[in-house]
């Protein structure tokens, strides 16, 4: 869990950018502010 005012833990993750697949990580932000969200499940069809 990260706390106001603490580095976040290392990730990394998948994404889909401009039409393309790309992989992401935390060392690629160093330094910058953002906000990660993400919807579990969102593409499966039930």
């Amino acid at each position: 869990m990260s706390l106001v005012g603490q580095p976040a833990p290392e990730w990394t993750a998948s994404a889909y950018l401009k039409g393309e697949q790309v992989d992401l990580n935390s060392g690629g932000l160093s330094g910058k502010w953002y906000v990660l969200y993400f919807y579990p499940l969102d593409f499966t069809f039930i």
